[in-house]
């Protein structure tokens, strides 16, 4: 299952967003993350949804059909959340009189105030241009290396105009 330390803060924030699966004999189906994250937090009562009158092939198909067709977000599509919590929680607390920065962004979502940073410049860059090469690169930090040459490119074509206006 693996932590499940993460996925129990996430329930304890914002309680539980999809109930677990369950089939007449009480066996469950789907959810077994959300159901020892609540354990994990001490909770005896969960919601759950039936499933009615299932073949063992019928159950055995679910189970595998929740696992299989889970999608894992692409590093492209981390950033782009990330951001968009990040405003949300930045917007809110600017309503209620609260300051909320990358560091509680980053706590908020388990990563570092850096990975926060690097999230939300890349996702500007992203939302900014459907074009732009970082949507082909392989990773997150591949992305932020183009994030740095063309820092580096806009510094080098300042410091060629300054000495072009020096000379």
């Amino acid at each position: 299952m693996g932590d499940i330390s993460d996925l129990a803060d996430s329930i304890n924030r914002y309680g539980l967003i999809q109930p677990i699966v369950i089939n007449q004999e009480k066996r469950l189906i789907a959810g077994g993350r959300r159901l020892a994250a609540h354990q994990h937090l001490g909770r005896t009562h969960i919601d759950v949804v039936f499933r009615e009158t299932l073949s063992v092939d019928e159950l055995h198909e679910l189970e595998l059909e929740e696992n299989v067709r889970r999608k894992e977000m692409t590093w492209q599509e981390r950033c782009l959340t990330i951001a968009k919590i990040h405003d949300l929680k930045r917007q809110r607390g600017a309503l209620e009189g609260e300051r909320w920065g990358m560091a509680e962004t980053g706590e908020l979502l388990g990563v570092s105030k850096s990975h926060t940073g690097y999230a939300i410049t890349i996702a500007k860059e992203l939302s900014a241009n459907p074009e732009s090469p970082m949507w082909k690169c392989e990773t997150m930090a591949d992305a932020w290396r183009l994030v740095l040459r063309a820092k580096e490119d806009e510094a080098y074509k300042e410091l060629a105009a300054r000495q072009q206006e020096a000379t």
